[in-house]
């Protein structure tokens, strides 16, 4: 590849291409000037899941989400940061949590994308 040819690769990228992937934050971690997302609660719709296994039933799942959360709100990335021990609910809430909705966090008081950690805990029913 020559040296205009990367030029031009690199111009039809777009500009966030480059960008810096959002920083992590928990309660613990964010500073002062730093409001982490929080969910809008009728948009959080989980999956129903029916399992056949006694031994899952009835018992607290857990899974924990690493959510890449926009400026409006929008979930822009998702994906599992720790699985539960049912695989069928831990993907379930994935497919889930793409149509979330946050009212966005902010720092110094501006709307920025965010990425957090998410927990969600069910009961599985029968």
């Amino acid at each position: 590849m020559t040296r205009a040819s990367i030029l031009i690769v690199a111009a039809l990228l777009p500009l966030n291409a480059f960008a810096a992937a959002p920083v992590c934050y928990t309660q613990r971690t964010a500073p002062d000037n730093v409001v982490l997302p929080k969910p809008k609660m009728p948009t959080m719709r989980l999956p129903e899941i029916h399992l056949p296994d006694a031994a899952t039933r009835k018992e607290p799942v857990t899974v924990l989400l690493q959510v890449t959360v926009g400026p409006l709100g929008n979930v822009d990335n998702i994906s599992i940061a720790e699985g539960s021990k049912v695989p069928d609910w831990d993907a379930g809430v994935l497919v889930a949590s793409k149509d979330w909705n946050f009212v966005p966090g902010t720092e110094d008081a501006e709307p920025i994308a965010m990425c957090i950690r998410f927990r969600v805990t069910a009961t599985l029913q029968e």
